[in-house]
């Protein structure tokens, strides 16, 4: 069942801190809270580009989010508006020649939910990616090289079964799929004839992925994309469980939102009517009073992980399915990639 998102009173406080790459910023709702404005230095000095997304419930409050031009401001709502009527993707305010970048905050200090990407044009893919609004994302089956997906809201991501194709998925922006920029690891990775088709669980604000249009010259299969998300899926060939927020880029703060589950515990199951051979491998800073726990079909504990460090932590195991759970305390994170028989 696809649980639906509600705002969290935050008991776990999160930690002020933007996430930067080499040639982008991901701000979120906290960025702007207490604030009445905020910089971006650098990004639009020469030329940049900003994509926005926010709730429903955040308009009013991204109405007066202000965004400073040379002609004046742009609220965020607006810019969080901008679509090609045409094929649905998603817009952008281009900013040139702003080595400082003003955003004002005319809420007294509050902010909604909200995601905002900007992106300078040194950026891989900066003219050719595809972006897009989570909500309402229905692409066709066309040839593409890479596509972004932003939502200030968690949601699932699915593609179609299709022609032979190699994907990789990284939880972060199109400039991040680029070699030699950001150490953001490949979440998801596969190379299949056919390509099977995928199901993520998105617990943050943006994902990107990057298709080998070099190898395989197929267009990728139909995207869709719904609000929401699941805590029992699929065993696919390739997948990977996430804590809140976290992308697994080496040395960069999680990203954050009110809209994130931070107290509860997180039991997130994969499952399938057959045995599959399953590798996988974790990732956590939390210590071993919070270790993530892994438990197989039967209920037995067939793992225990804390304080990994940068370096995963590599099992394999054969079963029908494998269940992980996890309690957040502040500033902790997990992450578990795996691939199987499926």
């Amino acid at each position: 069942m696809i649980v639906t998102i509600a705002i969290f009173a935050l008991c776990i406080q999160w930690t002020a801190a933007r996430v930067t790459f080499s040639h982008s910023v991901i701000l979120d709702e906290f960025d702007f809270k207490g604030q009445s404005s905020i910089t971006v230095e650098n990004l639009c000095k020469d030329t940049c580009r900003i994509y926005a997304s926010i709730t429903p419930d955040s308009r009013k409050l991204a109405d007066n989010i202000l965004i400073q031009t040379a002609k004046g401001f742009k609220t965020l709502s607006s810019v969080a508006d901008l679509r090609d009527p045409s094929n649905n993707i998603k817009l952008f305010l281009e900013i040139s020649k702003t080595p400082i970048l003003t955003i004002a905050n005319g809420n007294s200090g509050n902010a909604g939910p909200l995601v905002l990407y900007i992106v300078n044009k040194a950026a891989t893919y900066y003219g050719s990616a595809e972006v897009y609004e989570a909500e309402g994302l229905d692409r066709a089956a066309l040839p593409v090289q890479s596509i972004t997906v932003m939502s200030a809201r968690p949601f699932t991501l699915t593609e179609a079964t299709y022609y032979p194709m190699g994907v990789i998925a990284r939880l972060a922006g199109f400039d991040a799929l680029g070699y030699m920029t950001d150490t953001c690891p490949n979440l998801y990775y596969l190379i299949a004839n056919p390509f099977p088709g995928f199901s993520f669980t998105i617990n943050g604000p943006i994902v990107s992925l990057l298709y080998d249009v070099q190898q395989f010259h197929f267009p990728a299969g139909e995207i869709k994309a719904t609000i929401g998300i699941r805590n029992t899926n699929q065993i696919s060939q390739s997948g990977f469980i996430n804590s809140p927020g976290y992308h697994g880029c080496t040395g960069k703060p999680a990203y954050r939102s009110s809209l994130y589950d931070m107290n509860s515990p997180i039991v997130e199951e994969i499952t399938d009517p057959n045995p599959q051979s399953i590798s996988y491998d974790v990732v956590t800073n939390s210590d071993r009073d919070h270790a993530l726990i892994v438990r197989n079909s039967a209920g037995t504990e067939i793992g225990e992980f804390s304080d990994t460090g940068d370096v995963a932590q590599m099992s394999q195991v054969t079963d029908k399915s494998l269940k992980f759970s996890w309690t957040p305390t502040v500033d902790t994170y997990f992450l578990v990639r795996y691939n199987s028989t499926a």
